[in-house]
């Protein structure tokens, strides 16, 4: 870095074939690396040519800019335009579809890496551009409204300043030419954010990318699908609603998408519209399985999922929350109804387990893996008389271990850690939702 600190009298583009050859290659491996850790970093593997055509589309269209601007300074004899450099929408936006900020600072530091090569760099250029690529994307770390971005861009510059500020002294830059490195970072950022506010959206729309923006739209509980669930599920909404919660705070306990395991979890089983009679948080005394054969009403349990899937698709959810509704029962067991099966028919060779069990793929995330749990815990600890935590811990814990012996998180890549953090989030939930209360005397209150 340090050789080229200065500016050779010869003109920049009369390059040896020496040092081409080696900006050529140190180019490769920088790619080379920034895509190894990209394709590695991306949770949904049918989300990874897509997000890496997309962060190389924005990556390029910043090198022509970065380009453009280094030529113009060199025109005028103006080496300090680090600060005017595009580095920060390419992170921001890739940031943004992929809820990752590491995803972002990867092309961040592929940006600055590529810097090396340009006369207006120094010894200080790389670590400046990554410095401010990491302190603009941790400003954005709450993205929940459209609002919020004014915030964020608040945030940002002031961050970017006082970074300007500390590589201007270092660089022992003029206050003339302090002032105009500030007065850049400024515009740089403020124009960032101008084109993320106004890409995002089209690109979330697009391509049908779960951003943070898109899953608190969907996550309000007054659009058609969910008020319909309401108006003919009532039991399975207010289901809906306590494992939404759950998951929400589970996921943030673990560090996982916790708007992705919210919205999920809200559209779990809108499959159960079509239906809502068979399944018993909607039934009041008559259970309309008692007509049925253990095998049919198996088939009528398991047909939730894929209806769920169905209406997922027609009213255009990203692929991300169709997967927590194909996966939130996994591949598993219908237990009660294969024990009446088999209680109904002493000869056990004549009950086929695969009749009995979900046709779904098993959690591939750990957003899908926490729904399943939160699933299965909100309507299962519903029969605990008096709860206690020690009773709601005792339970959960039986809940969870059933699931890994069935092997149903194999894929989730949940820990055991994250699975006692995931408990302990539960009870959390569920000693609020199960409190005890005062009982009144038989009296007008």
């Amino acid at each position: 870095l340090a050789t080229i600190s200065h500016i050779n009298s010869e003109p920049y583009f009369a390059l040896g074939p020496t040092e081409l050859i080696g900006e050529v290659i140190f180019s490769i491996v920088a790619i080379l690396f920034y895509l190894f850790f990209a394709i590695n970093s991306i949770s949904y593997k049918y989300r990874k040519g897509l997000f890496l055509i997309i962060a190389l589309s924005f990556f390029i269209f910043s090198q022509v800019l970065d380009f453009v601007i280094v030529l113009i300074s060199l025109r005028y004899n103006y080496f300090r335009v680090t600060a005017f450099l595009p580095m920060l929408i390419s992170p921001m936006l890739i940031s943004a579809f992929t809820n990752r900020e590491r995803d972002g600072l990867y092309i961040g530091i592929l940006f600055g890496a590529l810097q090396i090569f340009y006369p207006t760099s120094n010894i200080y250029t790389f670590f400046f551009i990554v410095i401010s690529v990491a302190f603009c994307l941790y400003s954005m770390r709450v993205r929940k409204e459209r609002l919020s971005t004014l915030i964020e861009w608040l945030i940002a510059s002031i961050s970017e300043v006082l970074v300007v500020f500390v590589f201007s002294l270092l660089a022992s830059y003029s206050w003339n030419e302090m002032g105009i490195s500030i007065l850049g970072s400024l515009i740089n950022i403020t124009l960032a954010f101008l084109i993320y506010s106004i890409v995002l959206p089209i690109f979330e729309r697009l391509f049908n990318i779960p951003t943070p923006f898109r899953l608190h739209d969907l996550s309000y509980t007054d659009n058609p699908t969910l008020q319909r669930l309401n108006q003919v599920a009532l039991g399975t909404f207010n289901h809906v609603r306590n494992v939404s919660e759950m998951a929400y705070e589970a996921a943030k306990k673990i560090g996982a998408n916790a708007e992705l395991a919210r919205v999920g979890a809200l559209y779990h089983d809108i499959g159960k519209a079509e239906h809502p009679e068979y399944f018993v948080e909607n039934q009041s005394g008559k259970n309309a399985h008692d007509v049925l054969s253990s095998t049919l009403s198996a088939a009528v349990i398991k047909s939730h999922v894929k209806i769920g899937i169905e209406k997922a698709k027609e009213i255009g959810l990203p692929q991300e929350v169709i997967d927590i509704i194909g996966e939130h029962h996994g591949n598993d067991l219908i237990k009660y109804f294969y024990d009446e099966a088999v209680k109904n028919n002493p000869n056990r060779t004549e009950v086929s387990e695969e009749d009995f069990r979900y046709t779904g793929n098993i959690p591939s995330t750990p957003e899908s893996g926490i729904v399943m749990l939160a699933d299965c815990t909100e309507a299962a600890t519903r029969t605990i008389k008096n709860p206690t935590h020690q009773k709601y811990d005792k339970f959960i814990t039986k809940i969870f271990s059933d699931k890994i012996a069935h092997n149903q998180l194999n894929d989730s890549k949940l820990t055991l850690t994250d699975l006692e953090k995931i408990k302990n989030a539960f009870i959390h939930y569920l000693l609020g939702r199960d409190h005890s209360r005062i009982e009144y005397d038989n009296q007008d209150v």
